[in-house]
């Protein structure tokens, strides 16, 4: 007996023993059965020591009765068993726990709801599948479920799947809408650029038959030069015979140094014309 417990210590020694899990003792109570079978523990005081040193400082105290009342024969069961009888999740929260791992997804609330029933079988009461089968609902069946209370539980699965229904018309029409609004959208936008696109092309189309025009007018110009060049000499030549003739108009109407005007200080008594303002006097006969 001594030698299998010195043995027991030396296996138990080579490997790390699984950490408390609070909330799930009977899966952390599965894993230590799996680690004395490894290790090839069979002491039964060998492992109610080794339960009781990795239990957690509260999880022990609220426990530590049971490691006293332990009997001597089926030592490790008795504590195993005790422990999860008092920490453990109860019949009813083992299947709450069941039920919540089934989740809806795409299903109608119906169809849901039997699998639910089904799960529970006759452990369940309505009062706990109802409460798992509304929390995974959607908030918009749900509150509108909500008139319907005094009903059975088939009967509002019923009323849910008529909601679903309702809804998912609803929401296959908008989605329909906004789809033929985005495409309205980008057919509209489509037109836009088009119409921006010929207007830049009219435009850039004038702006060549502009240039051409320019060019063509400017090579007309450009063949008779010496035709302009005489034709501006032509104009030169009048400017300066005006100007000429001007200048011999004003210097008639200067007069002589005796006050006589340019006709009578040049013909004398024959001159045909006079200025006013002239001084000269006709000799006397």
């Amino acid at each position: 007996m001594q030698n299998e417990e010195e043995a027991d210590v030396h296996n138990i020694t080579q490997m790390k023993f699984p950490d408390y899990w609070k909330n799930d003792v009977e899966a952390w109570f599965e894993r230590v059965d799996a680690f004395f079978t490894i290790r090839r523990i069979k002491t039964d005081a060998t492992r109610v020591a080794w339960i009781k040193q990795h239990l957690p400082e509260d999880v022990y105290i609220q426990t530590r009765d049971i490691f006293r009342d332990a009997p001597e024969d089926d030592q490790y069961n008795f504590v195993r068993n005790a422990i999860l009888k008092r920490l453990g999740p109860t019949k009813d929260q083992k299947l709450q726990q069941l039920l919540a791992k089934e989740e809806m997804g795409d299903e109608k609330p119906s169809v849901y709801l039997r699998k639910l029933q089904h799960l529970a079988g006759k452990d369940g009461t309505d009062d706990m599948v109802r409460n798992i089968w509304m929390g995974q609902l959607p908030d918009s069946i749900r509150k509108l479920l909500a008139a319907h209370g005094d009903r059975t539980l088939d009967r509002q699965a019923e009323i849910a799947d008529d909601i679903q229904n309702v809804m998912g018309k609803r929401r296959s029409t908008f989605a329909a809408t906004t789809s033929r609004a985005r495409d309205d959208s980008r057919e509209d936008f489509c037109r836009k650029i088009e119409k921006n696109q010929r207007d830049f092309q009219n435009m850039m189309f004038g702006m060549l038959e502009s240039i051409q025009d320019l060019a063509l007018s400017m090579k007309k110009r450009g063949r008779s030069p010496i035709r302009r060049s005489d034709h501006s000499d032509d104009k030169d030549g009048k400017k300066d015979n005006y100007q000429r003739k001007q200048s011999r108009s004003k210097s008639r109407h200067r007069f002589n140094k005796d006050g006589t005007c340019y006709f009578h200080g040049k013909f004398g008594g024959n001159a045909r014309k006079c200025v006013e303002g002239c001084l000269f006097k006709r000799p006397e006969n």
